[in-house]
């Protein structure tokens, strides 16, 4: 029915608008050939309607499409023109837009220098014009996890402080929630479990008042994590158990592995091989199943300290040398990804030359214009 509205309305100049819209719900619902359909759709009417900011937003949400299918080269490409359509139209809304896009996928490259580059020119132009906006703290959020990979947790941590201000205006609990977990873990890193604890408690509190049960065990464990650091280990397994229980509630097999581990530590802090064990050789029943090298490495690791601890020399020894040979696996499997990344990086490159060739090509051809009508005009008067 509504395609049938927007083939009989009156003015076409809403239909480049409503093609964009079914785009972007196809592309929330998972159909990723439907979305590129309707903003292919979207973006050839924006040439008959001459709406060269829809153009861009188009550009953007089919360069996220791609993003989301991993297609880094293809998603660049679309942010890039999307960026210099937006540059021409002086429209700061839709520049930042593309900016943050550029950094989130250079951020997916593990590219987290070029990411930051892009992020803080993002944030440079949000901060005048949309300061107390919900993509400017969006903005800062991420700027904050880019100085988290790089390690910079002072940085992080103001920008994550930054972020969750702007958030706490607009009562925006889930955000909230997640930029106090955020803090949390630097806290954690740099060694201030207090602050640690109180960050996790305020985002655990947050969360269970708006029923985000994911959130929630990531909470809980985050606290059992702390607490366990803290020698509270009796309270820590509480927190490890409850956190266990909502992954298996919401078939969350990935947290509940990584769950499981710090269970197990914490165990075996309290002496408990035993149980370590027990809950330990779980998990790795669940990592294989799922094929997650980096949690069975943690795992082989874990084992082989608890049979240390256990008297077990043969043991520990076996699954040293298994997370020794995993880890070896794992540096050969990230040396491969490293070279499909600059592989792709090589492709992104060019399609930023190819794009920037193209934006000075428009240039010339609008100056080139100018003179012509100028010189039209000259000999106008002459005549």
């Amino acid at each position: 029915a509504g395609l049938n509205l927007c083939n009989t309305a009156e003015s076409a100049i809403h239909q480049p608008k409503f093609f964009n819209y079914l785009g972007i719900n196809s592309a929330r619902m998972g159909d990723y050939p439907k979305a590129f359909e309707y903003l292919q759709r979207s973006l050839d009417l924006t040439y008959e309607t001459n709406d060269l900011n829809l153009r861009s937003l188009v550009w953007n949400n089919i360069g996220s499409i791609y993003r989301l299918q991993s297609e880094m080269p293809k998603a660049l490409e679309y942010y890039s023109k999307a960026l210099v359509i937006a540059r021409q139209q002086n429209n700061n809304k839709a520049t930042s837009l593309s900016l943050h896009n550029i950094g989130t996928a250079y951020a997916l490259l593990g590219e987290y220098v070029d990411a930051l580059e892009y992020f803080l020119r993002c944030e440079t132009l949000q901060q005048y014009d949309n300061k107390d906006d919900k993509t400017y703290s969006d903005t800062l959020n991420s700027i904050g996890n880019i100085y988290e990979k790089l390690l910079n947790y002072d940085k992080a941590l103001e920008y994550y402080k930054k972020s969750i201000a702007i958030r706490q205006l607009y009562n925006d609990f889930y955000l909230q929630a997640d930029s106090l977990h955020n803090i949390g873990i630097i806290y954690q890193v740099k060694g201030d479990y207090d602050q640690a604890y109180e960050y996790y408690r305020q985002s655990l509190q947050l969360r269970e008042s708006i029923g985000d049960k994911k959130g929630v065990s990531l909470s809980l464990n985050g606290l059992g994590q702390i607490l366990t650091i803290l020698g509270n280990t009796e309270e820590a397994v509480d927190y490890h158990m409850r956190s266990i229980a909502i992954a298996e509630a919401t078939h969350n097999k990935i947290d509940k592995v990584y769950f499981l581990i710090n269970l197990s530590e914490t165990l075996i802090k309290q002496s408990d091989i035993t149980g370590a064990f027990e809950y330990l050789y779980l998990a790795l029943s669940i990592a294989e199943e799922l094929e997650i090298p980096v949690q069975i490495r943690e795992i082989y690791h874990t084992l082989s300290e608890a049979y240390k601890l256990d008297g077990n020399t043969e043991q520990a020894l076996e699954y040293f040398i298994r997370f020794h040979n995993m880890d070896k696996e794992i540096f050969s499997t990230v040396n491969s990804q490293k070279i499909q990344s600059l592989q792709t990086l090589h492709q992104v490159e060019q399609t930023r030359q190819e794009t920037e060739i193209y934006r000075l090509k428009n240039v010339e051809l609008a100056a080139a214009l100018t003179n012509l009508e100028e010189a039209n005009a000259r000999l106008t008067i002459l005549n």
